[in-house]
């Protein structure tokens, strides 16, 4: 779902794809997974000498066991500028914060996963009632809220910080503002 939200973002702000590189990762999507696609990318663009001046890792804790690990790795990584943009549990926290602000966290029931328990939030709101993972055109649905999902990603991020808490989270709004900015 992120980079189909992530290119069609890229596309309305008319950013040429040479100048923004979005790419799914085709060798899964743990966080381990992100980060060494994310480094391998890196190295090639230096080699070639266009190297990146940021690196984006787009990755969910969901119940990955690499979460942790990856998370500090890219903390201590000096090569390139790589910064970590994480949903917890999952990236549709971003979508429903589109919609509302909430301190709720998610919770796995009997046979649902903690990301289930957010598709099912989700799916709850106008017009999401079939959303699925890897949906298309999610950008283009939520663009005219994308102002009150920064604000309330950052009052959660401000909740979760005075609550020692990380779910729900998310810091797509930071990546979002950069996108922005930089285009």
């Amino acid at each position: 779902t992120e980079p189909n939200y992530l290119v069609d973002l890229r596309n309305d702000l008319k950013i040429s794809s040479a100048l923004i590189q979005i790419e799914k990762n085709k060798n899964g999507s743990s966080p381990n997974k992100v980060f060494e696609r994310a480094v391998e990318i890196s190295e090639i663009a230096k080699r070639e000498g266009i190297p990146f001046d940021r690196v984006y890792c787009v990755f969910d804790k969901d119940k990955h066991e690499t979460f942790d690990s990856t998370k500090s790795q890219i903390s201590n990584y000096k090569k390139t500028p790589i910064k970590a943009i994480i949903s917890v549990p999952c990236f549709e926290v971003w979508i429903l914060l589109h919609f509302s602000y909430s301190t709720s966290p998610f919770v796995s029931t009997d046979k649902k996963s903690v990301g289930d328990s957010v598709v099912n939030k989700l799916k709850q709101i106008n017009g999401f009632e079939k959303y699925e993972k890897g949906m298309k055109e999610i950008y283009l649905k939520t663009k005219p809220l994308i102002n009150t999902a920064i604000n309330n990603a950052n009052k959660l991020r401000n909740y979760n910080c005075e609550n020692d808490t990380d779910n729900p989270s998310t810091d797509m709004d930071e990546l979002i503002k950069d996108i922005q900015t930089n285009k």
